[in-house]
């Protein structure tokens, strides 16, 4: 193989090289991001009853947009409301690990 083509090859390689190794770069960032902020959502989670019955509207609004996409309410009849929460992309995820992990209700 003649050394122009050999050199340009090896160029090529480093490139992609580098551009391969910053994208793990920034997938190790972002599951670090994701693994914090799983961590603090379960401490919140412990205590977010208490936290909201305790909380100002600003508060309850805060939880409510962490942990709910949609609240959606449906009248059955008179005097009965159904709801049906539809979560957070991170709560769900909580709730799924927490039922495949039988240490956890």
């Amino acid at each position: 193989m003649p050394a122009d083509i050999a050199r340009a090859k090896q160029a090529e390689l480093a490139t992609q090289l580098r551009h391969l190794e910053e994208n793990l770069d920034r997938a190790s960032a972002t599951a670090t991001e994701h693994e914090q902020l799983i961590r603090t959502l379960t401490k919140l989670a412990a205590n977010c009853g208490q936290a909201y019955r305790d909380g100002d509207d600003e508060t309850r609004r805060a939880y409510n947009q962490a942990w709910f996409d949609q609240l959606l309410f449906d009248t059955d009849g008179p005097g009965q409301v159904s709801t049906r929460p539809i979560r957070t992309e991170a709560v769900e995820a909580i709730q799924a690990a927490q039922i495949g992990n039988p240490r956890h209700p």
